[in-house]
């Protein structure tokens, strides 16, 4: 049996650094805040450390060292002043257009700034309002995806609100809503899809293939769809002059027919006029 007075370990203890590894990882965290002040990447200076990445990251959150944001930082200066490209007018260019290599800027005046302003809006609706993804925009729009990409920046909106989750979803035939992460969805199940392409006839394709009665009834159906809406017979108009002969000739025995011809009326007008 060990003494307790006796310490079994000497100076080191289990789960406790060794003091002379504690020195050296000390000195290895200042080296490490040092070079990532200087400027330097925490990938840089982990390699020039010959440790991880993991383990220089830890070290500065260990020395309460403020990270910088990851990633390729842009460093614009003040903005501009500079001559619209199609009308002269002093117009400002931003820093970040100019950074890019921009050559022409128009002042908002010009018809193409106004287009431009048009499609900002927009894509601002379809993006924030709708939830819809890049990609989705920009076949909207008929653009590539990185001139979508380069609006959001521009517009100062975050390039990665896709990641946020699904958007809201209102079937078009059942009125149903739901949650979906696809851009072109338009329903909530393949039956409601079904029964919205036979209401609106884009079924029109299978019809060679039935019998005549059911070309009967769903052609009748979706064509007076169609020509429903053009609306009936213009309402016949009757001024008061020919209101008052339709009446006279009437007294005097004359049919509805005989008038309507006298008068290049219809029959249902001059009836209109005697019923009223």
């Amino acid at each position: 049996m060990l003494d307790p007075a006796v310490e079994p370990f000497g100076a080191y203890r289990p789960g406790r650094p060794d003091p002379a590894q504690a020195v050296l990882i000390a000195a290895r965290r200042e080296r490490v805040r040092t070079r990532y002040l200087a400027g330097a990447s925490v990938k840089k200076v982990a390699s020039a450390e010959g440790i991880s990445f993991e383990t220089a990251r830890d070290d500065l959150h260990k020395l309460g060292v403020r990270m910088r944001p990851r990633g390729k930082q842009r460093k614009y200066g003040p903005d501009e002043q500079r001559p619209c490209a199609r009308c002269g007018a002093p117009t400002i260019a931003p820093a970040s257009e100019l950074a890019r290599g921009r050559k022409r800027f128009y002042c908002d005046s010009c018809p193409r700034a106004l287009r431009r302003r048009e499609q900002d809006d927009l894509i601002v609706s379809l993006y924030v309002d709708e939830a819809r993804t890049q990609h989705y925009i920009a076949e909207r729009l008929g653009v590539s995806d990185s001139i979508v990409h380069r609006a959001l920046r521009r517009l100062g909106l975050p390039t990665d609100a896709h990641r946020r989750g699904p958007r809201e979803l209102q079937c078009e035939q059942c009125c149903k809503t739901l949650s979906t992460y696809d851009d072109h969805a338009r329903f909530c199940s393949r039956e409601c899809w079904g029964a919205w392409r036979w209401k609106h006839g884009e079924a029109i394709g299978l019809v060679g293939r039935w019998g005549g009665r059911s070309r009967q009834v769903w052609l009748g159906r979706w064509e007076g769809r169609k020509y429903g809406a053009l609306g009936g017979r213009p309402v016949a108009s009757v001024s008061e002059a020919q209101r008052a002969e339709i009446e006279e000739l009437a007294a005097k025995g004359w049919g509805r027919r005989a008038i309507a011809n006298r008068l290049l009326l219809s029959e249902r007008a001059v009836r209109n006029v005697l019923s009223s």
